[in-house]
C-alpha cells in the first residue's frame, strides 16, 4: 500500500481477486469501510485486524467456513453484508 496508509475506504467490488485480502492492508490502520464483494476470496480472517471498520462488505466471494467469533472484536462495525457465500455454523452472538 506504500504511502496509501492514511485511506478510510477502500471499494474492490468486482475484481478478480482470489486467496486472502493482503497481509499489506495491515499498513492502514485508518481503515473504516471495506467492500471486496463479486471476487473470488476464499479467506477473510485479516480483516478481523481492522478494529476500526464500520463497513465490512464481502458478499458474493467462494468463503466456505464458518463466521469466526473474532468478528465480535470489530466493536464499530455497524454493515456486515456477507450474502453469497458458503459460510458454515452459526453466527456468533
Amino acid at each position: 500500500m506504500g504511502e496509501s496508509t492514511m485511506l478510510n475506504r477502500i471499494d474492490l467490488t468486482g475484481n478478480t481477486f482470489t486467496g486472502t485480502i493482503p497481509s499489506s492492508f495491515l499498513q492502514l490502520s485508518q481503515l473504516t469501510s471495506l467492500n471486496l464483494q463479486q471476487n473470488q476470496l476464499n479467506d477473510i480472517s485479516i480483516a478481523y485486524n481492522f478494529t476500526s471498520l464500520t463497513d465490512l462488505i464481502i458478499g458474493s466471494n467462494k468463503i466456505y467456513t464458518t463466521l469466526s467469533s473474532s468478528i465480535c472484536e470489530l466493536t464499530a462495525l455497524q454493515t456486515l453484508n456477507v450474502n453469497w457465500n458458503g459460510f458454515k455454523g452459526t453466527v456468533p452472538p
